[in-house]
């Protein structure tokens, strides 16, 4: 884009543009590799919760105790 157009349409001049766009294309990639890492994430804890034995009961006992409370006045 010419000087002109750039001041008649009161724009940024376009290096600064240019530069303002690549600093948004960088952090969009930073974004999309803590994306990738969370969904990694994720994924392990899956496989660490599905490994773990299960627990039955617990939150009937805690329900349990809870009620106690509730009667004290």
């Amino acid at each position: 884009m010419t000087k002109k157009l750039e001041d008649l349409l009161n724009m940024d001049d376009s290096k600064e543009i240019i530069k303002q766009a690549e600093k948004q294309e960088k952090a969009q990639a930073k974004h999309e590799l803590t994306h990738e890492e969370s969904f990694r994430d994720i994924e392990d804890f899956d496989k660490i919760a599905k490994a773990l034995p299960q627990v039955k009961g617990l939150g009937d006992k805690a329900d349990a105790e809870l009620e106690i409370f509730r009667n004290v006045p």
